[in-house]
């Protein structure tokens, strides 16, 4: 009776002790480990040694990015690893336990702050919950945060910009030679894009024991140059046709002043899109600048035009002006273009003179002028003969400002978007 009484004592004790500790050794490896272990000294066994962890850092997801005020804000997943010189075991002694996880505020964790992050409470590292320790005291946290920083903005070349944030991570309270953060130098790839950004690679790198991060982000402009670069294109253009609407119509000041307006209030929504004082300032700003300047020239060139066009029988045109107005009217003809030239009606031509003295003469034979050539006779007519009107004046005036303005539309086109 007395042995059957200790076999069933050694029974409850082993049943009492596996519900106690029912995951064998974990409890007695906490215990001992925790028993006299401060989590508000450093992880070293001597002071003058360094904790040295080791970063690793991956964008998951772009939130936003704020171009006009220079902020950022991403979804990033951070893992550190150290060694906690006080926190190890032989797996042997803990019925071969090789690991265990414990949560952060039972162990020293490392630290870390962003000092360009614009939220104080969300910085790498806040998110983790758990550290899982191996026996030879290395301790591993990992932390998903939402991550808010400022940006340094450079918009010359928008849209078709490329933009650098630059992170630094660095412990908080310790010296470089207390806690030292490490990141394996890197430059990878990246396809990670919101609704008006691409993430196209990320840059880490260790310097004086912190870690200096490059986001590179790329606009994805295709809704900037359908939306804004190409109506102040077809804009420009359009002005530019004013002057082959006629002076008649009486639609060419209300057209003009009309584009005129349409540049300003695109020129308003670009500066609405980009930052205030950037330097250096966006080149698509003095791309819209000088489309106003060209919208405003064709606006007086237009005025000038309609004065010249309203100005016949009320004045002599000067002889100078008719000068240059018969060299652009035969540089016309020569090359088979129709000439508003009026020629004096007194004065017959060369093929009727002819074709009279043949009929005074009995001859049935008429002057044709060969297609394919211009006669000598009449290439050497004396052009004082040709009569020059104010709407000779005014329509030559049109198409030498086409052709200026024409100069003025392409040239900072080829500048902008090809050069």
């Amino acid at each position: 009776m007395l042995i059957l009484s200790y076999v069933l004592i050694f029974f409850i004790k082993t049943a009492i002790a596996t519900s106690v500790d029912p995951l064998g050794g974990i409890s007695a490896l906490i215990n001992d480990k925790l028993e006299n272990y401060d989590s508000r000294l450093r992880p070293v066994l001597s002071e003058e040694k360094s904790v040295d962890v080791n970063i690793t850092f991956n964008v998951d997801m772009l939130r936003s990015f704020d171009d006009v005020h220079g902020e950022i804000s991403f979804l990033a997943t951070s893992t550190f690893q150290w060694y906690d010189g006080r926190f190890t075991w032989t797996p042997s002694t803990y019925k071969n336990i090789s690991h265990i996880v414990l949560p952060t505020n039972s162990l020293w964790i490392p630290e870390v702050m962003m000092p360009s992050s614009l939220n104080t409470v969300n910085h790498p590292g806040q998110g983790g919950r758990r550290v899982r320790l191996e026996s030879n005291g290395l301790c591993s946290m990992t932390s998903v945060d939402l991550l808010m920083t400022y940006c340094q903005i450079n918009v010359q070349y928008y849209p078709y910009d490329t933009q650098w944030c630059e992170l630094t991570i660095q412990p908080v309270g310790y010296t470089n030679t207390e806690v030292v953060l490490e990141i394996s130098e890197s430059v990878t790839p990246q396809d990670i894009e919101s609704t008006e950004w691409r993430i196209t690679q990320i840059t880490k790198q260790s310097i004086q024991g912190k870690v200096h991060i490059t986001i590179s982000l790329q606009r994805m402009s295709t809704y900037v140059l359908m939306t804004m670069s190409i109506p102040v294109l077809l804009l420009g253009f359009i002005n530019l046709l004013v002057f082959i609407l006629p002076p008649e119509s009486g639609e060419r000041i209300s057209f003009c002043i009309t584009t005129f307006l349409s540049f300003t209030v695109y020129m308003g929504i670009f500066t609405d899109n980009m930052p205030k004082g950037s330097n250096p300032m966006a080149d698509i700003l003095y791309f819209i600048f000088i489309m106003l300047v060209y919208s405003v020239s064709i606006l007086v060139s237009v005025i000038i035009s309609l004065r010249i066009h309203t100005n016949e029988g009320k004045k002599e045109i000067p002889q100078k002006t008719q000068e240059i107005v018969r060299y652009f009217q035969l540089c016309s003809s020569r090359f088979g273009k129709k000439t508003s030239v009026a020629q004096d009606p007194k004065k017959p031509s060369r093929k009727e003179s002819q074709n009279n003295m043949n009929q005074r003469l009995g001859l049935n034979i008429q002057v044709a002028q060969p297609l394919d050539r211009v006669d000598s006779d009449d290439e050497n007519t004396d052009d004082t003969n040709i009569k020059v009107t104010w709407t000779d004046v005014g329509n030559i005036f049109d198409k030498c400002m086409l052709f200026l303005f024409a100069i003025w539309f392409f040239v900072p086109i080829i500048y902008y978007y090809i050069l």
